[in-house]
């Protein structure tokens, strides 16, 4: 019975909780899933504007990396690799990262649900564990594979740009304020990748929502996408609104710092994957305990 169940389930120690969500991550971060996330996400980044030309044309990363620009002639400490690493994270990126991140947990869902095997699971697992647990894993395997994707286009940078601390003193210290210089520039790298953790966490939650609600494979290609394009227009209209509203910027996630706008967006992200939970324990218990 269902209370047996649930009984039983409360007896299931933290160390196997967690062994569930590692199995479950093990599942989401497949070779194939992890390889497309991390080339779609270093492909989008070369993509990304790094400078303009004298023409006024935009000129990529990829551009001036091909062309070896940096290293022809002395240049300024902006087309160091550290920056171009920053830079890197814009473009289309932003965009179309919840479909990077969530495309291992969209297709082992959908496959889940199409063979049977979810009611298997619920069967060795009550609602609530299982709900938690499959979201929890959704969202720590979208992080892992942002980290990741930013390490590679990072050590990427460092062979095609000369390094930030090869600059003059004087230059790194025009930006000091912002990255330090010396042996700080490594708390800031260290920071970023932290951050792009929790950002890849929360841009998961787009495709993570889609796989929980709908079903359909072709649609679901196309939702975590639509989504985070909808909630970034109704963001940008709202902020010239009201500019406090900026600090619910997901990707203010990638700058770790104590300010309140990135705690805003923290909790902001913590809310939105309690709710994730619940909706999902709603859905599951109608379809596989009421039906």
């Amino acid at each position: 019975s269902d209370l047996h169940l649930q009984e039983r389930s409360i007896t299931i120690p933290m160390g196997r909780r967690l062994s569930m969500i590692r199995a479950e991550m093990k599942k989401y971060l497949y070779f194939p899933y992890l390889l497309l996330a991390v080339i779609g996400c270093v492909v989008l980044a070369f993509s990304a504007n790094a400078d303009y030309d004298s023409s006024g044309s935009a000129v990529s990363v990829f551009r001036l990396a091909i062309t070896g620009i940096a290293h022809k002639s002395k240049q300024p400490i902006e087309y160091s690799a550290l920056f171009m690493w920053i830079k890197g994270m814009n473009g289309w990126l932003p965009l179309i990262l919840p479909l990077l991140m969530s495309f291992g947990y969209i297709a082992v869902l959908s496959a889940e649900r199409h063979n049977g095997m979810t009611g298997f699971l619920l069967i060795r697992s009550e609602n609530a564990k299982y709900c938690a647990t499959k979201v929890t894993a959704g969202v720590l395997t979208g992080g892992t594979l942002f980290m990741i994707a930013n390490i590679v286009f990072g050590l990427m940078m460092l062979i095609a740009f000369p390094a930030y601390i090869s600059f003059s003193v004087d230059e790194q210290m025009i930006y000091a304020d912002w990255y330090g210089t010396g042996n700080m520039v490594l708390i800031y790298v260290v920071k970023r990748l932290i951050g792009s953790f929790l950002y890849g966490m929360a841009a998961s939650m787009f495709g993570i929502g889609a796989a929980i609600f709908f079903r359909d494979r072709y649609m679901l290609l196309c939702l975590p996408f639509l989504l985070n394009y909808i909630y970034t227009q109704i963001l940008q209209k709202l902020t010239l609104e009201n500019p406090v509203v900026a600090r619910f910027n997901l990707s203010n996630l990638m700058n770790v710092s104590g300010e309140s706008g990135w705690g805003w967006t923290v909790g902001l992200t913590i809310v939105c994957y309690v709710i994730l939970v619940l909706l999902y324990y709603a859905q599951v218990k109608r379809r596989h305990c009421d039906g």
